[in-house]
Protein backbone atom coordinates (compact mmCIF):
# COMPACT_ATOMS: atom_id res chain seq x y z
CA UNK A 1 0.00 0.00 0.00
CA UNK A 2 1.24 3.78 -0.90
CA UNK A 3 1.95 6.24 1.86
CA UNK A 4 0.96 9.53 1.30
CA UNK A 5 2.42 12.54 2.85
CA UNK A 6 2.51 16.28 2.95
CA UNK A 7 5.64 16.27 4.57
CA UNK A 8 8.56 14.32 5.81
CA UNK A 9 10.39 13.91 9.49
CA UNK A 10 13.58 15.41 9.90
CA UNK A 11 15.50 12.30 10.79
CA UNK A 12 14.48 10.85 6.71
CA UNK A 13 17.07 13.34 5.39
CA UNK A 14 19.44 11.87 8.24
CA UNK A 15 19.20 8.08 6.75
CA UNK A 16 20.76 6.09 4.47
CA UNK A 17 18.74 3.96 1.60
CA UNK A 18 19.09 0.44 4.05
CA UNK A 19 17.75 2.44 7.00
CA UNK A 20 14.89 4.06 5.40
CA UNK A 21 12.52 1.64 6.71
CA UNK A 22 12.82 3.00 10.22
CA UNK A 23 10.45 5.30 9.19
CA UNK A 24 8.62 4.71 6.29
CA UNK A 25 6.07 1.74 6.07
CA UNK A 26 6.88 0.93 2.87
CA UNK A 27 6.34 2.76 -0.89
CA UNK A 28 5.91 6.23 0.21
CA UNK A 29 4.77 9.56 -1.79
CA UNK A 30 5.49 13.15 -0.79
CA UNK A 31 4.54 16.01 -1.63
CA UNK A 32 6.42 18.81 -1.27
CA UNK A 33 5.58 22.59 -2.34
CA UNK A 34 7.86 25.26 -3.90
CA UNK A 35 7.75 27.98 -5.59
CA UNK A 36 6.61 27.02 -8.80
CA UNK A 37 3.91 24.82 -10.02
CA UNK A 38 3.26 21.90 -11.21
CA UNK A 39 5.33 19.74 -9.45
CA UNK A 40 7.96 17.53 -10.64
CA UNK A 41 8.06 13.62 -10.27
CA UNK A 42 10.83 12.22 -8.82
CA UNK A 43 11.04 8.39 -8.09
CA UNK A 44 13.68 6.27 -6.19
CA UNK A 45 14.47 3.08 -4.69
CA UNK A 46 12.08 1.54 -7.81
CA UNK A 47 15.07 -1.53 -6.98
CA UNK A 48 15.83 -1.38 -3.52
CA UNK A 49 19.80 -1.77 -4.64
CA UNK A 50 19.77 1.49 -7.09
CA UNK A 51 20.56 3.70 -3.98
CA UNK A 52 21.88 7.24 -5.99
CA UNK A 53 18.53 8.36 -6.68
CA UNK A 54 18.09 8.73 -3.18
CA UNK A 55 21.15 10.11 -2.30
CA UNK A 56 20.42 12.81 -4.64
CA UNK A 57 16.94 13.66 -3.67
CA UNK A 58 18.33 13.77 0.21
CA UNK A 59 20.87 15.96 -0.51
CA UNK A 60 18.71 18.59 -2.25
CA UNK A 61 16.45 18.23 0.54
CA UNK A 62 19.22 18.61 3.14
CA UNK A 63 19.92 21.93 1.31
CA UNK A 64 16.37 23.20 1.17
CA UNK A 65 15.77 22.17 4.22
CA UNK A 66 15.27 25.90 5.77
CA UNK A 67 13.99 27.65 2.66
CA UNK A 68 11.27 26.91 0.31
CA UNK A 69 12.24 25.04 -3.03
CA UNK A 70 12.37 26.52 -6.39
CA UNK A 71 9.20 23.77 -7.40
CA UNK A 72 7.03 21.46 -6.32
CA UNK A 73 7.93 17.94 -5.99
CA UNK A 74 6.21 14.67 -5.35
CA UNK A 75 8.78 12.38 -4.23
CA UNK A 76 8.11 8.39 -4.75
CA UNK A 77 10.13 6.33 -2.34
CA UNK A 78 9.94 2.98 -3.67
CA UNK A 79 10.96 -0.51 -2.81
CA UNK A 80 11.85 0.35 1.09
CA UNK A 81 11.75 -3.37 1.83
CA UNK A 82 14.61 -4.58 -0.39
CA UNK A 83 16.55 -1.29 -0.12
CA UNK A 84 17.32 -2.20 3.64
CA UNK A 85 19.11 -5.42 2.77
CA UNK A 86 20.52 -3.93 -0.43
CA UNK A 87 18.38 -6.29 -2.63
CA UNK A 88 17.14 -5.05 -6.21
CA UNK A 89 13.81 -7.03 -5.39
CA UNK A 90 13.01 -9.44 -2.12
CA UNK A 91 12.48 -12.86 -2.90
CA UNK A 92 8.60 -12.34 -2.38
CA UNK A 93 8.27 -10.00 -4.68
CA UNK A 94 6.90 -10.41 -8.53
CA UNK A 95 9.33 -11.21 -10.62
CA UNK A 96 8.28 -8.90 -13.04
CA UNK A 97 10.36 -6.19 -10.52
CA UNK A 98 13.64 -6.89 -12.71
CA UNK A 99 11.71 -5.44 -15.74
CA UNK A 100 10.46 -1.94 -14.12
CA UNK A 101 12.02 1.18 -15.98
CA UNK A 102 11.37 5.06 -15.23
CA UNK A 103 9.20 4.63 -18.16
CA UNK A 104 7.23 2.13 -16.94
CA UNK A 105 6.24 4.07 -13.85
CA UNK A 106 2.64 1.52 -13.57
CA UNK A 107 4.39 -1.67 -13.82
CA UNK A 108 6.97 -0.56 -11.03
CA UNK A 109 3.75 0.81 -9.50
CA UNK A 110 2.38 -2.93 -9.82
CA UNK A 111 6.14 -4.14 -8.49
CA UNK A 112 5.58 -2.67 -5.56
CA UNK A 113 2.38 -3.32 -4.67
CA UNK A 114 0.41 0.26 -5.14
CA UNK A 115 -2.50 -0.02 -6.89
CA UNK A 116 -2.57 0.89 -10.48
CA UNK A 117 -5.72 3.04 -10.46
CA UNK A 118 -4.17 6.17 -9.52
CA UNK A 119 -5.38 9.15 -11.09
CA UNK A 120 -3.33 11.82 -11.85
CA UNK A 121 -4.63 15.33 -12.11
CA UNK A 122 -3.80 19.09 -12.10
CA UNK A 123 -4.51 21.07 -8.64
Amino acid sequence: MLTVWQDYPPELLTLDAGDLYQVLPGPTLIHLPGRRQPPLFVSVLLHGNEVTGWLAVRKLLQTYQDRELPRSLLVLIGNVAAARYGMRRLPDQPDGCGACRINRTTTAFGCLGISRNIAWRRP
